[in-house]
C-alpha cells in the first residue's frame, strides 16, 4: 500500500471510531451524593425501593414514583439541592 492510502483509510477509521462512540450517547452519571429521598429528605427505603432515574447526567434517587413526578413538575427547584451537596 501507498503511504498516502494508508492515511486516507487511517483518517477514515478515526472519524467512524469517533463518531461511533460519540453517537452512542453512553456517558457515566455523576453518583447520587445524598442518602435521603431530595424531594422529602425522609429515608430513601421509605416506601421501599427508590425510583432511581437520570437528569442532567445527574443520578436522582427518591422514596416514590409521586416524588418522581414532583420533580418532574420543578426540577430546577430539586438539582439546586442535589447539586449544593456536591460542591460543599
Amino acid at each position: 500500500m501507498h503511504p498516502e492510502s494508508i492515511m486516507r483509510h487511517l483518517t477514515v477509521f478515526l472519524a467512524v471510531a469517533t463518531l461511533g462512540t460519540a453517537s452512542c450517547g453512553y456517558f457515566k452519571p455523576r453518583s447520587y451524593p445524598l442518602n435521603t429521598c431530595v424531594v422529602c429528605d425522609q429515608t430513601l427505603h421509605r416506601y421501599g425501593d427508590p425510583v432511581i432515574f437520570v437528569r442532567d447526567r445527574q443520578e436522582v434517587f427518591v422514596c416514590s414514583e409521586e416524588h418522581r413526578k414532583e420533580f418532574v413538575e420543578n426540577p430546577n427547584r430539586f438539582m439546586k439541592k442535589i447539586l449544593q451537596v456536591k460542591f460543599l
